[in-house]
C-alpha cells in the first residue's frame, strides 16, 4: 500500500507540475489497478470541492482551484489506462468502452470540457457557475458510468 500511495504522489507531483509523459502499464491488473485508484481519489475530490465552493464566499483565495485543477489532471491521463487488454480481471468497466471507443472518447472529452468550465468559473470567482459547472462534471461521469460502468 505505500509504494502504491508513493506512487500515486509521484503522479500527482508530476502533473501538478505541468509534466508530460504517457502512462504505461505492464499488464492489464496495473491498468484496471490505476483506473480504480484514480476514479475513487476524484470521487473524493468532487466531494471536496462541493464543500469548498459551497463554504467560499471567495473562490480565487480557497482551495478549490488547486482542487479543481488537481482533478483536471488526472482526469486528463486517465483515457490511457483504458488499454486494450484491460476489459479482462477483475475491472468495473465494461467491455463496450473498446467496442465504442470514438463514443467513450467524446464522454471524456465532454467531462474534461466541464471541469474546464468549472475551473474558468472559479477563476472568476463566479458561485452559482462553478456550482452548475461542477454539476454538470458530476452529470458527465454518470452519464458514462451509465453507459460503461459493469456492475453486476
Amino acid at each position: 500500500m505505500f509504494k502504491k500511495g508513493i506512487q500515486h504522489l509521484l503522479l500527482i507531483s508530476a502533473l501538478s507540475s505541468g509534466a508530460t509523459f504517457a502512462l504505461e502499464f505492464d499488464d492489464a491488473a496495473s491498468a484496471i489497478n490505476y483506473r480504480q485508484e484514480t476514479f475513487g481519489h476524484i470521487e473524493s475530490q468532487l466531494k471536496l470541492l462541493k464543500r469548498s465552493i459551497k463554504k467560499s464566499d471567495n473562490l480565487t483565495s480557497g482551495d478549490a482551484l488547486a482542487i479543481v485543477r488537481n482533478i483536471s489532471n488526472e482526469s486528463q491521463h486517465l483515457i490511457a489506462a483504458f488499454t486494450p487488454v484491460s476489459y479482462q480481471g477483475k475491472t468495473k468497466a465494461d467491455a463496450d468502452i473498446w467496442d465504442e471507443w470514438p463514443r467513450f472518447e467524446q464522454l471524456m472529452s465532454d467531462y474534461l470540457g466541464n471541469l474546464r468550465d468549472l475551473e474558468s468559473a472559479i477563476q472568476s470567482n463566479h458561485k452559482k457557475q462553478a456550482m452548475n459547472a461542477l454539476r454538470s462534471a458530476a452529470r458527465s461521469c454518470k452519464s458514462c458510468h451509465i453507459s460503461y460502468r459493469d456492475f453486476w
